[in-house]
């Protein structure tokens, strides 16, 4: 899935398998699914972190496109993982853990709002935003709104 990112065939497929195996698995009840999930969110957003440190390093070190192309795969990865956890799964979790679905959220949004980062990542940042619980986006949308004197 890292290899092809713009590949939203692989992405369902991974999506619906994911989806399918926590319903088959009878295993897994809500609680345990939304801890699961929990616990893919902290990593990612681990991930997120430490691509902004690594980035740089990068860019001073290589300034070539095979370096741009490395920061896109590893700033890449880490939302992708995101994606491949179905919406419902990700609300359930979100919903119970209002600070990491904010602190995911501030993260997002300023990926998806600068304009110096990939537009592959803000693309993805704007759709993971999407997913993420309406308690957490409508104020933050509503801020947006009353800023462009819209709502």
């Amino acid at each position: 899935m890292l290899s092809c990112p713009s590949d939203p065939t692989l992405i369902l497929t991974m999506n619906k398998t994911f989806s399918q195996f926590l319903k088959q698995d009878d295993r897994f009840n809500e609680e345990r699914v939304s801890q699961w999930v929990l616990e893919i969110i902290h990593f990612s957003m681990t991930m997120i972190q430490k691509e902004e440190q690594s980035s740089e390093w990068i860019l001073r070190e290589r300034n070539d496109s095979a370096a741009r192309t490395d920061i896109l795969f590893e700033r890449l990865s880490s939302m992708l993982i995101l994606k491949t956890i179905p919406t419902t799964s990700v609300l359930n979790a979100l919903t119970k853990n209002g600070e990491l679905s904010n602190e995911l959220m501030s993260k997002l949004i300023f990926r998806m709002e600068n304009p110096n980062e990939f537009e592959d990542i803000r693309k993805l940042s704007a759709d993971l935003i999407s997913r993420l619980p309406c308690t957490s986006t409508m104020p933050i949308l509503q801020i947006k709104l009353q800023v462009c004197e819209i709502f």
